[in-house]
């Protein structure tokens, strides 16, 4: 796909989005897509999605988690939300015990 935003390619991508949108709704999407463009980051992000409805998203400075607390995964989102402070603190105590390790 063509990187830079042309007309030609804001007007195919006009003719792409769904009409029955109000005319804010497709400007919106027409942004979305602009900012889409540009050059790519070097070493840019990676998604991931182990299950439905969970997204893994690894970039240069950060790593986020999403989770759909509606769907087939509604259940696993509200207990991870409870216990994921927990799981943060045992993964990383194992981290940092593997690392120390390697340190010998």
């Amino acid at each position: 796909m063509e990187r830079k935003l042309s007309e030609k390619v804001a007007l195919e991508l006009l003719t792409k989005i769904d009409a029955t949108l109000t005319s804010d709704e497709r400007l919106e999407a027409l942004i979305k897509e602009a900012a889409k463009r540009g050059p790519k980051a070097p070493g840019g992000s990676r998604e991931i999605t182990p299950l439905e409805g969970v997204v893994i998203k690894a970039g240069r400075g950060s790593v986020s988690l999403s989770i759909k607390k509606s769907g087939v995964n509604a259940e696993f989102a509200n207990w991870l939300e409870g216990n994921l402070a927990d799981i943060i603190k045992r993964s990383f105590a194992e981290f940092a015990k593997l690392n120390s390790r390697d340190d010998n």
